[in-house]
């Protein structure tokens, strides 16, 4: 369901028009109980949280030019629902038409929507192959360890999900089913925030999607970082088949590579999902630490309408204290298990 706001500011000071904009959101809260392990020692804990702190509110308004472009406006602010700031996503300004589309501002890199489309929970989870995000240098980043507590922190290499300052180009279709675009991720060396330079394929026929993309990430003036991810799924009807490869090939130190085989079962109002994933080391701050890492994830999902879904997700990481690419300590028998009651409504 979309609700309509009458948006009358800047617009109507200057041309005395008035646009309609679509508002829609997201609301989610549940809870999670966690074991933690660190150096032979178990610690639990229970907190009240909103799976990443994702609740949000869009505002989006779309605009028809003449001559076939579109403009396109959209401001989202995720509310975190256990006290922590809001912060803002996905916000930009876009131009489409015959020539493809023109899109600048704050929005998911493409690493990112690879790395969805090889998961089978749609990404709410803590998969180990999840080595492929970091390119966000020294600016501040809202994390959640693995208790469920959300910080902020000036990490290098973090898991950088909606990505400021980014220009991105996908060409028109030209072959059904074929997506190709160009993003650069603008940065001043002087400020310590590096540039980047991503390179995206898609391909969708039928029950088939296919999804590559490739970044070199500038992390300073003398490092560049290569990140790869390919991701590929089938549905055969009784269930959906994914499949996930990255790789991190930092400057300086060496390559990490992950990978996740998943699946996902609809059965009725219920949907059962499971990953398994690994990563052959450790990445935190572009520092490798040789310890392989590993994840089991399985979820049930219950449609209560077509707005709101109940989640039930457990994890098992191995390898380290905290989530994948934010922070912890990463030594042999490390690791922690998670369980989370979700309820998520759009609207």
């Amino acid at each position: 369901m979309k609700k309509t706001l009458v948006a009358i500011a800047a617009l109507v000071a200057t041309t005395g028009a008035m646009a309609d904009a679509t508002i829609t959101g997201l609301m989610q809260i549940g809870t999670s109980s966690t074991s933690t392990t660190a150096s032979s020692v178990t610690t639990s804990t229970t907190a009240l949280n909103d799976a990443n702190g994702n609740s949000m509110i869009n505002v989006k308004d779309v605009e028809d030019l003449g001559d076939g472009i579109t403009a396109t406006m959209q401001l989202s602010i995720a509310a975190n629902l256990n006290g922590a700031n809001s912060t803002g996503q996905e916000t930009y300004f876009a131009l489409s038409g015959g020539f493809g589309e023109l899109k600048a501002g704050k929005f998911g890199n493409d690493q990112f929507w690879t790395v969805v489309a090889g998961d089978a929970t749609g990404f709410m989870g803590t998969n180990a192959a999840v080595v492929n995000l970091g390119f966000g240098s020294t600016a501040a980043f809202t994390t959640e360890d693995s208790a469920g507590t959300l910080t902020t922190a000036a990490v290098v290499g973090s898991m950088e999900v909606w990505t400021a300052n980014q220009v991105r180009y996908q060409l028109p279709t030209f072959v059904p089913g074929l997506t190709l675009a160009y993003t650069t991720k603008l940065g001043s060396q002087t400020t310590n925030i590096f540039g980047a330079e991503t390179v995206t394929a898609g391909y969708t026929t039928g029950a088939l999607n296919f999804k590559a993309a490739s970044t070199q990430y500038k992390a300073s003036t003398t490092a560049t970082d290569i990140l790869n991810s390919y991701a590929v799924s089938y549905d055969f009807g009784p269930a959906k088949l994914y499949a996930l490869s990255t790789s991190d090939k930092i400057s300086g130190a060496s390559t990490v590579t992950g990978r996740n085989i998943g699946v996902s079962v609809p059965m009725g109002a219920f949907t059962l999902m499971y990953n398994n994933s690994t990563a052959t080391a450790y990445v935190s701050n572009r520092a490798v630490t040789a310890v392989s890492q590993s994840n089991s994830e399985a979820a049930v999902t219950y449609a209560f309408s077509k707005r709101t879904t109940g989640w039930v997700y457990y994890t098992k990481y191995d390898g380290a204290t905290a989530f994948q690419n934010t922070g912890g300590t990463a030594l042999a028998g490390n690791g922690f298990t998670s369980t989370r009651f979700m309820i998520l409504h759009a609207f």
